[in-house]
């Protein structure tokens, strides 16, 4: 058995016997012969830790029970007029979730206490995200399954719904189905939990690295050029990826690093050789060049106190900037 939300395995919580086989599942007097009751059993992800019943959806899953009473209370109005207000939704078309979504197009959407019954609800969740647009909002109501193990109400669960959310648990399930969560919180006495969810927007970072790597390398071999030699200190991913960039590596004699695993071995794509810090006495270079993330400054410490007769000229890598010393 494996989780639909994370994909890890579930571990049987508990299991009860002779439960109901839905909760619409009423019977005429011609059916009470047939009723049989069926097993339960209550499994929780040891990864995500969502709980949920893995067993086969009650046959109308696909289209929610409702009563005309379930958006008419208060709480219910001023939820909606809220939300309407919060994302200026007037004159925007604004669906309510009651069945299987198919692909269509809306500016917002609203699933109350319907997530829960479907057997993939990731798969629900990113089918209304495709149908929004950048942006999009909506509503996802689910039963709040803190309230309902904090206080031990054992009679919620029901075959109906076959996954309890947390607020952590609804949290990643919405993360990876395209969600951010805008906000979160208790309704109904705490037997709901509502987030309010946006349409992830992409991170847009293409455009800015390919222009970041022209600079960076224009910068890196400017300054290798200045030199007769230079040499790196770094054998790390950061070096190996620079090194593979740049056209012309041949002013590069070493790369200097203090790790006595990767000494005596050689770069990927670049083949130069990887040497202890003691080269820089034996085979001194005009430059350093310094490519080690964030401990640059310690490197710099590192050189001093190998007393050299003549100290080379210092640069360093900050994240995608040459920066001399």
């Amino acid at each position: 058995m494996k989780c639909k939300i994370c994909g890890n395995p579930l571990v049987k919580a508990m299991q009860y016997e002779n439960m109901p086989s839905g909760a619409q599942s009423l019977l005429t007097k011609s059916t009470l012969a047939s009723d049989k009751g069926i097993s339960l059993p209550i499994c929780q992800c040891v990864g995500c830790g969502l709980v949920q019943i893995p067993v086969k959806p009650v046959k109308y899953y696909k289209k929610a029970v409702r009563t005309g009473a379930w958006m008419r209370p208060e709480w219910r109005k001023k939820q909606l007029a809220d939300f309407k207000e919060e994302f200026k939704l007037d004159g925007k078309k604004i669906v309510s979730i009651t069945e299987e979504p198919k692909p269509g197009s809306y500016d917002a959407f609203l699933i109350f206490n319907y997530l829960e019954h479907f057997p993939d609800p990731k798969k629900i969740l990113m089918r209304i995200c495709a149908n929004l647009p950048p942006g999009g909002v909506g509503i996802v109501d689910v039963p709040n399954f803190e309230m309902i193990a904090k206080e031990s109400v054992f009679s919620e669960l029901v075959v109906d719904h076959l996954f309890y959310f947390t607020r952590a648990t609804l949290t990643i399930a919405l993360l990876s189905s395209g969600f951010e969560v805008v906000k979160m919180n208790d309704l109904l006495d705490g037997y709901i939990l509502s987030a309010t969810v946006r349409k992830r927007a992409p991170v847009n970072f293409a455009d800015s690295f390919k222009e970041q790597e022209h600079k960076l390398l224009a910068a890196i071999q400017n300054y290798v050029s200045g030199f007769s030699s230079v040499a790196v200190w770094g054998a790390g991913h950061q070096t190996f990826f620079l090194l593979s960039l740049m056209k012309d590596t041949s002013k590069i004699p070493y790369i200097i690093d203090s790790s006595h695993i990767k000494q005596g071995k050689y770069t990927p794509v670049t083949h130069i050789p990887i040497e202890p810090p003691e080269i820089l006495k034996s085979r001194p270079v005009d430059a350093i060049l310094i490519m080690v993330g964030g401990f640059y400054y310690e490197v710099a410490g590192q050189i001093k106190a190998l007393g050299l007769d003549r100290t080379p000229a210092l640069s360093l890598i900050k994240k995608a900037e040459v920066e001399k010393l």
